[in-house]
């Protein structure tokens, strides 16, 4: 998304957590960890290697504007990231397909196309998702 940086518009990204009383932006980042039990946010500003990932973050967002075939390719690479690192992944797409995947990979849901907003939520039992139509 567009965020601020020296009175000019970037890419960046909006961090929206329960603790925070307003969202965190970031400009230039391939995308956040979160760890929820120390309620910290982790901005990743180059292309995650994995090994580098602090092993207490739970989930790994991420930020594109891809149509097929670099979409494809791309959801791949992210599926293939969470299943390494046991790591959930929240992928949104600006152009639709926008996705979570749990700690083994498996997706989770997909917001194929249209105005909708993605939600996760982690419970005991896992990943939850839910897709909420914007319009």
């Amino acid at each position: 998304m567009p965020v601020e940086h020296n009175c000019r518009f970037v890419k960046g990204i909006a961090i929206f957590a329960p603790w925070l009383t307003s969202p965190l932006m970031f400009h230039k980042s391939h995308g956040a960890c979160i760890a929820r039990q120390r309620s910290a946010i982790n901005v990743v500003d180059e292309q995650p290697e994995g090994g580098d990932i602090d092993p207490s973050f739970t989930l790994f967002t991420t930020s594109q504007c891809l149509n097929e075939p670099e979409l494809h390719a791309s959801t791949s690479r992210l599926q293939r990231f969470s299943h390494k690192y046991a790591l959930a992944v929240l992928m949104a797409n600006a152009c639709g397909s926008s996705a979570l995947w749990n700690e083994s990979g498996q997706l989770i849901v997909r917001a194929d196309c249209g105005s909708l907003l993605l939600t996760g939520l982690r419970t005991t039992e896992g990943w939850q998702g839910d897709i909420i139509p914007l319009r």
